[in-house]
């Protein structure tokens, strides 16, 4: 069985961290872990985010260019670009 590297095991990081990293609140952060979009590790109660699995989850959230078929409706229901 391969042995976790300690460098691994210290790219956790702390809920605070993950929310100023995504520029949102503790309680979105906190949202995401409940509804299982964010994967995290609890220990004791304490939970971290891997920061592969805060990369991953950025990347599955990314948003590619836009194209006729991904327009959003703006204010006063017309399209924007």
């Amino acid at each position: 069985m391969n042995q976790p590297n300690r460098a691994d095991l210290r790219a956790m990081l702390t809920l605070e961290e993950v929310a100023d990293v995504l520029r949102c609140a503790r309680s979105t952060i906190y949202a995401l872990m409940g509804s299982g979009e964010l994967p995290f590790v609890r220990i004791r109660g304490i939970r971290r985010v891997e920061v592969a699995a805060l990369e991953e989850f950025v990347e599955r959230h990314r948003s590619g260019p836009r194209t006729s078929s991904t327009r959003r409706w703006g204010r006063k229901g017309t399209y924007e670009d």
